[in-house]
C-alpha cells in the first residue's frame, strides 16, 4: 500500500493554501453577516462549497476520520459542488447580484464612463458608446482626452475632481444636445480613490421643454405687458378727453384730482402754487378720494378740508421739478397735518401706506404738484406705475396751464371790455363836452360879438343924438335894449352849457378838462393847482367858478398875448377861491373900464355881478409881477369835507 510522506515545503504550501482559504471564508462569513436576507442563502451555499473540500483535506492530512488512509478531498469537492450548484441554480449565486449590476450599467439610459486615476477609460456603457466616435472595445485603456473628444477638461482631465450636476452641450450626429453631467469619485473600502464615474443624462428634450416654457412665459408676459400698455393708453386717452372737455379752471383742477384715483392712489390732491407776481395768494387745492361710506377716509374727507402739511415734498418737488416717493408715511407727518385730536385719530385710522408727489410741469414751468396716497402697500409701486403717473401729471399740467391761460384771457377780455366801455363813455362824454365848448365858443365869439358891436354902435348913435325925445332916439334906445337882452340870453346859454359840464364831471374834473382844452386850442402852457381839503361845493358855486375860469381863460387867449397861465383853486372851510393869473401884457385902465361897463360882452362886469349875487368877492387887476390876475372868492355852506376825486 502506498504511503505518502510530506516534506517541509509541503507544509509551507499547505499553510499558505489554508491561510488563503481561511481569509476567503472570513470574507464569505462577513458577507453572510452583512448581506440582506435574500442574499444570505447564497452566502451559505458558497461557504459550504468552500468548507467541504477544505475540511476533507484537513481530515486526510491529519489522519482523522472514518477512513484515514483514504483522501476524501475529492468527495469534499463533490459535496461542495452540490452546494455551489444548488446556490447557482436555485438561489442565483453567480447571477443575481453581478448580473443585476451589469444589467444596470449596460442598460442605464444615461451615458456612463468609468475612468481610472490616470484619466484612462476603463469602462463605458452603450449609451456612452453612442456619444463617441470610437467603438467600445477600442476606447478601453485609452486616454479620456483622446476618446471623449469635445468634452470639457473638467471631465477628461487627469486631475479632474468630483463635480455636481452641470449642464453642458455636446455635438453628436451633427446636432447639439444638452446633458446634465455629474462626476463622482470612486474609492475602495479604505476611501482611497480608484477612479471616477462620469454620468451624462440627456436633457435635450427637457431643455427644449424648458425653453418652450420660458418662451411661453415671455410671450405671456409680453401679452400682459402689451395689455397693460393698451390699458394705460386707453386711460391716458380718456384722461385727455376729460381734461379737454372743459376750460374752466376749477373744473380742470377737480378733474385732474379725480383722474388720479384709483390709478395712482386712493386719495389724491392737486396743489397749484400762486403766480410769481402774487406773493399774498395761497395755494389752490383740489382733492378727490375713493372711499366707501362709513370708512375713516370718507369721514376724514367729509369733516376736514385739505391740510397743507399732508402733502409732503410739494415745495421740494416744485423747486426741483422731479417726483418724490415716500414708501412709508411717518406719524410725525400726520401730527403736523392734523388740525386737532379727532382729525389725528382719523388720519391714523385711514392707515396711509405710501405716497408719491409728482410735479405739474407745463411749458418748462412748475405749476404745482400732484400728491397721491395709497392705502395698500405695493399697489401702485413699480417703474410702470411711476411712468404712468408722470405721464398723467404731464397731461394734467398742460390742461391746468391751458385752463389758467383761458381764465387769464377771459379776465383780460373782460378788463378790455370794461376799458372799451369806459373809453366809449369817455369819448361820448368828450364829444358832448367838445360840442358844448364849440357852441359856447360860437355863442361867445360870434353871437356875443355881434350883440357887442350892435350895442357899441347904438350907444355911439345915442350919444350923438341932439334931441332925446324924437323918434330916432327912441328907436336907438329900443335897439340898445334888444342888444342887451340878446347878450343876456347868450350869457344864460353859455352858463347852461357850463352848468351841464360841471354837473357831469364835478368842479375839479371840469376845471382840469377846461385847462387841457385851453392848452390844446391855444398852445399856451396852462396848469391847474388845487389846494386845501376839497369841499362838495353847491351846484351854483361850482357853475359860477367854472364860468369865471372859462371867461378869464377866453380873455387870456384873445387879449393877453401870454405864454403861460395858471388856474388855482383853493378850498377853505367856508370858502372856495379861484385865481387865474397869466404872464401876458396886462390891461390898460381904459380897457378895464370898457370891459367893466360893457353889458353886451361876457366880460369882467358879468363875472363880478355873478360873484356878488352869491355873496362873494371879485377882483381883476394887473399882477404885481406883470400879467393879469382874476380872483373870485365864493362862500361855501358847512357841508363837510368830501374826498378828492
Amino acid at each position: 500500500m502506498w504511503t505518502a510522506t510530506y516534506g517541509r515545503w509541503f507544509w509551507v504550501h499547505a499553510a499558505y493554501c489554508y491561510l488563503v482559504l481561511g481569509l476567503a471564508a472570513i470574507l464569505v462569513l462577513r458577507w453572510l453577516w452583512r448581506s440582506p436576507r435574500p442574499y444570505r442563502a447564497q452566502a451559505a451555499a458558497l461557504l459550504v462549497g468552500m468548507l467541504a473540500p477544505w475540511l476533507a483535506n484537513i481530515a486526510y492530512i491529519a489522519r482523522v476520520g472514518p477512513f484515514p488512509p483514504i483522501d476524501l478531498t475529492s468527495f469534499g469537492f463533490a459535496l461542495g459542488s452540490v452546494a455551489v450548484g444548488l446556490g447557482q441554480f436555485r438561489l442565483g449565486l453567480f447571477g443575481a447580484v453581478p448580473l443585476a449590476r451589469e444589467a444596470l450599467f449596460e442598460q442605464l439610459p444615461d451615458a456612463a464612463v468609468v475612468l481610472d486615476t490616470c484619466g484612462r477609460v476603463i469602462g463605458l456603457n452603450p449609451a456612452a458608446q453612442r456619444l463617441i466616435a470610437l467603438g467600445g472595445r477600442a476606447a478601453i485603456g485609452r486616454s479620456a482626452a483622446d476618446v471623449l473628444v469635445g468634452w470639457p477638461t473638467w471631465i477628461t482631465g487627469a486631475s479632474a475632481v468630483a463635480r455636481d450636476a452641470t449642464e453642458l452641450t455636446l455635438v453628436t450626429g451633427g446636432a447639439h444636445r444638452h446633458f446634465d453631467a455629474r462626476v463622482s469619485a470612486l474609492t475602495d473600502r479604505h476611501g482611497r480613490p480608484v477612479g471616477r464615474l462620469v454620468v451624462l443624462r440627456d436633457i435635450t428634450e427637457k431643455a427644449r421643454a424648458e425653453r418652450e416654457h420660458e418662451q411661453l412665459i415671455r410671450e405671456q408676459a409680453a401679452r400682459a405687458e402689451a395689455e397693460r400698455a393698451r390699458g394705460d393708453l386707453r386711460f391716458l386717452a380718456r384722461a385727455s378727453l376729460e381734461l379737454a372737455s372743459s376750460l374752466d379752471y376749477e373744473t380742470t383742477l377737480a378733474t385732474a384730482a379725480r383722474l388720479a384715483v384709483p390709478s395712482l392712489g386712493d386719495w389724491c390732491f392737486v396743489t397749484i402754487a400762486p403766480a410769481d407776481d402774487d406773493k399774498q395768494a395761497q395755494d389752490q387745492v383740489a382733492m378727490y378720494a375713493a372711499a366707501a361710506p362709513g370708512t375713516p377716509l370718507r369721514q376724514l374727507v367729509a369733516r376736514y378740508p385739505f391740510a397743507p402739511g399732508l402733502a409732503p415734498g410739494v415745495a421740494d418737488v416744485s423747486s426741483r421739478g422731479r417726483p418724490v416717493a415716500y414708501p412709508t408715511i411717518a406719524d410725525a407727518l400726520l401730527q403736523t397735518a392734523a388740525r386737532d385730536a379727532e382729525s389725528l385719530a382719523l388720519l391714523r385710522a385711514v392707515c396711509l401706506r405710501r405716497a408719491v408727489v409728482l410735479p405739474l410741469v407745463a411749458y418748462d414751468r412748475v405749476l404745482g404738484a400732484l400728491s397721491c396716497y395709497s392705502l395698500q402697500p405695493g399697489r401702485h409701486d413699480g417703474p410702470d406705475a411711476m411712468a404712468l403717473a408722470e405721464e398723467l401729471a404731464r397731461r394734467c399740467a398742460l390742461a391746468i396751464s391751458n385752463a389758467r391761460l383761458y381764465q387769464e384771457q377771459r379776465e383780460l377780455v373782460r378788463h378790455l371790455r370794461q376799458l372799451r366801455d369806459r373809453l366809449e363813455a369817455t369819448e361820448r362824454e368828450q364829444v358832448v363836452t367838445d360840442e358844448r365848448h364849440r357852441i359856447a365858443h360860437e355863442l361867445h365869439d360870434r353871437v356875443a360879438q355881434t350883440f357887442f358891436s350892435i350895442g357899441l354902435t347904438t350907444r355911439a348913435a345915442l350919444d350923438q343924438a341932439t334931441n332925446p325925445g324924437d323918434a330916432l332916439h327912441g328907436t336907438l334906445a329900443s335897439i340898445l335894449r334888444s342888444a342887451e337882452q340878446g347878450a343876456s340870453q347868450v350869457r344864460d346859454a353859455i352858463f347852461a352849457l357850463t352848468r351841464a359840464e360841471v354837473h357831469d364831471r364835478g368842479l375839479v374834473q371840469a376845471l382840469w378838462q377846461l385847462v387841457r382844452n385851453f392848452q390844446q386850442a391855444t398852445g399856451i402852457e396852462a396848469d391847474l393847482v388845487v389846494s386845501g381839503a376839497e369841499h362838495r361845493a353847491p351846484p351854483e358855486v361850482a357853475e359860477a367858478l367854472h364860468a369865471i375860469a372859462r371867461g378869464a381863460l377866453d380873455n387870456v387867449g384873445q387879449h393877453a398875448r401870454a405864454s403861460a397861465v395858471v388856474v388855482s383853486l383853493r378850498f377853505e372851510p367856508d370858502a372856495a377861491t379861484l385865481t387865474v393869473q397869466d404872464d401876458g401884457v396886462g390891461a390898460s385902465p381904459l380897457m378895464l373900464s370898457t370891459l367893466a361897463e360893457s353889458a353886451t360882452r361876457f366880460g369882467l362886469r358879468s363875472m363880478r355881478e355873478r360873484v356878488v349875487r352869491q355873496g362873494g368877492t371879485f377882483t381883476a387887476a394887473p399882477g404885481d409881477e406883470g400879467g393879469f390876475v382874476v380872483r373870485a372868492c365864493l362862500p361855501l355852506p358847512d357841508s363837510g369835507v368830501a374826498a378828492r376825486g
